[in-house]
């Protein structure tokens, strides 16, 4: 089995899979506790504005010694829908999202697959992008300084 592949159990002691999920868990819980360290947007960046990420950016996200490849709608309406790739795993989520100074913040609620090889999925864990250069047509971040987030808006 791939080593970006793991089990555990839930509260109820159901087996799930957990794919780059427990990752970007962490990363999560690290990028909120650099809360107070993190300021505004850097000074040789546009100000990073909600308006200008609604529509459709492509990218990926390093971490681990992994590329994953994703593609990102940002919907007026504050919610949004990914789509990632790992080698042969597709997954995607969909759900809220929100601006605050230099972060971008997801909330998923819904999310696919949600069986994979005959396992049930865990679902996504929220995630903080702490965005470092903004162009209106290019983002770059990190996760908690644990990956790299690269996207371009596609026209």
């Amino acid at each position: 089995m791939p080593k970006r592949v793991s089990f555990r159990r839930d509260a109820a002691g159901k087996e799930g899979l957990v794919m780059l999920g427990a990752l970007r868990a962490v990363a999560a819980i690290i990028s909120i506790s650099m809360a107070a360290s993190v300021g505004g947007g850097a000074a040789a960046q546009q100000r990073l504005d909600r308006d200008q990420l609604v529509g459709r950016w492509q990218g990926y996200e390093a971490f681990g010694g992994y590329r994953v490849q994703s593609e990102v709608l940002y919907f007026p309406d504050g919610t949004y829908q990914r789509w990632s790739a790992l080698g042969s795993l597709m997954a995607m989520h969909r759900g809220a999202w929100e601006v605050m100074q230099n972060w971008v913040h997801f909330s998923p609620t819904d999310y696919e697959p949600k069986i994979y090889q005959g396992r049930p999925m865990a679902p996504p864990p929220s995630e903080t992008w702490i965005v470092d250069a903004f162009d209106g047509t290019n983002i770059h971040a990190t996760v908690g300084g644990m990956s790299e987030v690269s996207f371009r808006r596609v026209p």
